[in-house]
């Protein structure tokens, strides 16, 4: 999320049902508040058809950033109408991609993931567990968030 704002993690690697076997994240944001780029990349897909009165699992708008090394971002429940980039668009750090919204879920939250490719990079395998350079502690183990109160702090681009 861009710089100064702060949330709360709701549920981070496998504490949750839905993150079972999963190093993924659910931010705890506002229906409306913006969604930045943790890392650049090129958005390779996006989903935009969901209505936020739809919230059934599976059917979550939001964008698809893969990273020059090959690890893919996931960011979903993203609004009705609320992707706000395009497939082919190159985002950079801390660029909005969209709206938090309920599309898939009936809590407005952020869901975040990166998944390492495999083959061609159109087969998408498996979660890694991920830190933010922009994050203070506490850390876990992975050196990933913990359920608690994060502020996203400046960030260098060229250590991120």
């Amino acid at each position: 999320y861009p710089e100064g704002d702060s949330f709360y993690v709701n549920n981070t690697y496998s504490t949750r049902p839905s993150h079972v076997g999963r190093f993924a994240y659910d931010f705890a944001m506002p229906f409306g508040s913006e969604i930045a780029a943790a890392r650049a990349g090129t958005v390779t897909e996006i989903r935009d058809q969901y209505g936020d009165d739809e919230p059934v699992g599976g059917r979550e708008n939001g964008a698809f950033v893969v990273h020059d090394d090959g690890t893919m971002a996931v960011y979903l429940h993203m609004s009705e109408d609320g992707v706000l980039v395009d497939v082919g668009d190159q985002v950079q750090i801390g660029d909005v991609l969209g709206l938090v919204g309920t599309t898939g879920t009936p809590i407005p939250h952020l869901h975040f993931e990166v998944y390492e490719g495999q083959g061609d990079g159109t087969r998408w395998y498996r979660t890694l567990p991920v830190s933010f350079a922009n994050a203070q502690a506490p850390l876990d183990d992975w050196g990933g968030l913990r359920r608690t109160r994060y502020e996203s702090l400046p960030c260098n681009p060229e250590t991120s």
